[in-house]
């Protein structure tokens, strides 16, 4: 990707800090910025979720194949699956710690085809990606907003009463909205 950079201006004099180039081998499709600026998180064309060092460009996490695409046999099915994405919702803690990212799309009951429902949560600090349950999964990928540093707003597409505020890094669902 060309010209991608993060500047880092300081508030109270308003200079410039810092200025980083970011390389990413493919347009990102979404991309979120931690608080401190330092991680990139990118969602490129070819379904991979990244996260990338802002000052090194070292790739510090990846999902491939997020989400996994179904096969479409016809062009009028490309545009009905397209009509049923939801998109890939994308977050940082307020502290930097934990990035979220989750994705849902609806299936064809009529015919077989199940929902997809994909998330995941990476521990920046521990450098490791957060186990999450496959129920805890089915509720963030509606979409994620961190309510502070270790709880995530979790929006259940299929039933938005049944939503939930989920604990990090247990998993643990704290209540229901």
């Amino acid at each position: 990707t060309e010209d991608l950079r993060v500047l880092t201006w300081h508030a109270g004099t308003g200079q410039l800090e810092s200025a980083h180039e970011i390389v990413v081998p493919l347009p990102c499709a979404g991309a979120d910025l931690s608080p401190d600026g330092r991680v990139l998180a990118c969602f490129d064309l070819n379904y991979e979720l990244s996260l990338n060092d802002v000052t090194t460009n070292v790739r510090l996490f990846e999902k491939k194949r997020f989400p996994q695409p179904r096969v479409v046999h016809s062009s009028f099915g490309f545009f009905l699956r397209a009509l049923r994405r939801t998109g890939v919702s994308m977050a940082f803690s307020p502290n930097g710690r934990y990035f979220a990212a989750a994705y849902h799309e609806r299936g064809e009951f009529g015919n077989g085809i199940p929902d997809v429902d994909e998330a995941v949560v990476y521990d920046l600090t521990s450098k490791v990606a957060v186990p999450i349950s496959g129920g805890v999964r089915r509720l963030m990928s509606g979409g994620v907003s961190f309510l502070g540093d270790n709880r995530v707003l979790a929006l259940n597409v299929r039933e938005p009463a049944k939503s939930a505020v989920v604990a990090l890094p247990s998993g643990e669902v704290q209540e229901t909205v």
